[in-house]
């Protein structure tokens, strides 16, 4: 059987959600992207993590006072990749391991996934990492975790064990250069990229695609993707 990681931000939905809620906050000084190659020191996996961390403490902080149900509001209004949902439906109905994995909070890919009609209570096969904010009085105050590429891929890593499925089975869908550690913990046939803006990550992945459409049909047809 095959597992699938899945990064969030900017592959289940067509835009980056963190820049949608600092746009509809008026804190637009802190739009940006967290993987800007242009911007990033690309010598070292130390110096990429290190700018991810700073972009992102940095949106958090520029969200402080934002209550938990404007967050689930906005992410309402957030415009779903093609294909996503009736992905997502034969995923659960054939039980099929699914970590959502990355740099967006949990508690933000928890609303989007809701939102979706996949609420992680009502489904075993459906696991959640990704950084962690603090709310206060159901309102944001700071961030307490930041998922860099790095971390990202450890993660992968003890989520795979934990699930008894070899790396080698995983398939990775992923838009940015932080997904590079994580794409390359799997073989180049299990590696997908949506919506990716990286000539480094279009370089590693087998096949660039639109929507999830592709990825459906992938896991209707092929028998490692059962039970």
């Amino acid at each position: 059987m095959k597992a699938i990681v899945c990064d969030i931000g900017h592959t289940i939905i067509t835009d980056s959600i963190l820049n949608k809620i600092l746009i509809a906050h008026n804190k637009v000084e802190a739009v940006g992207k967290l993987y800007d190659e242009e911007k990033m020191d690309l010598s070292t996996q130390n110096t990429i993590d290190l700018f991810v961390k700073k972009m992102f403490i940095n949106k958090i902080n520029s969200l402080k006072g934002i209550k938990n149900n404007e967050l689930y509001d906005i992410c309402k209004n957030a415009q779903i990749t093609d294909g996503f949902i009736e992905f997502m439906s034969i995923v659960c109905t054939k039980q099929i391991p699914i970590l959502f994995i990355g740099a967006v909070p949990i508690i933000i890919t928890e609303h989007l996934l809701s939102i979706c009609g996949f609420d992680i209570k009502n489904f075993k096969n459906i696991f959640i990492d990704g950084s962690k904010i603090e709310l206060v009085d159901n309102k944001i105050n700071k961030p307490l975790t930041v998922c860099t590429p790095s971390l990202k891929s450890k993660k992968v890593i003890s989520w795979a064990e934990q699930i008894d499925i070899s790396l080698d089975n995983l398939m990775i869908i992923g838009d940015s250069i932080g997904d590079l550690p994580t794409m390359n913990l799997t073989k180049k046939e299990n590696r997908f990229g949506i919506h990716i803006d990286s000539p480094t990550l279009k370089n590693i992945v087998c096949r660039e695609i639109l929507n999830f459409n592709h990825l459906k049909e992938i896991i209707q047809t092929q028998s490692n993707f059962q039970v």
